[in-house]
């Protein structure tokens, strides 16, 4: 049953992050489908194999680094720690995802870092 969650939760992300570059309706509709329903997703959502989830745990994943790149909003950060938690509880694989949400944890650190350095690099250059 989570499968079929996860699926939903796959679908609507990938209409959101669609509709971002498309205005027709019925072409967000089939891209996002294609999306979601490749053949690994339909053999396997319904049996133990977890091959399909850790497929659509990365598009997720993508889709919210995506997102944290063009808005830097704290949700997409949650999204990614959340999906790559899950992603690394359910098969070992998942572990790309950890090295993905470590890699934004040390450019998040780096980015504050570096915006805090120039801010006071630029401020201590006296005015002509």
């Amino acid at each position: 049953m989570y499968k079929v969650i996860f699926f939903v939760i796959t679908l609507c992300y990938a209409l959101k992050y669609v509709t971002k570059y498309h205005k027709n309706k019925l072409a967000v509709l089939a891209v996002s489908i294609l999306f979601v329903m490749n053949p690994v997703v339909l053999a396997q959502l319904f049996t133990y194999y977890v091959y399909e989830l850790m497929g659509m745990l990365i598009i997720i994943l993508f889709f919210a680094c995506s997102d944290y790149e063009q808005e830097n909003d704290i949700k997409d950060i949650i999204v990614i720690i959340a999906v790559s938690v899950f992603a690394i509880n359910t098969k070992t694989t998942g572990f790309i995802c950890g090295v993905v949400l470590i890699g934004y944890i040390i450019r998040l650190f780096s980015l504050k870092k570096h915006t805090q350095m120039s801010a006071h690099k630029f401020s201590c250059v006296p005015a002509c």
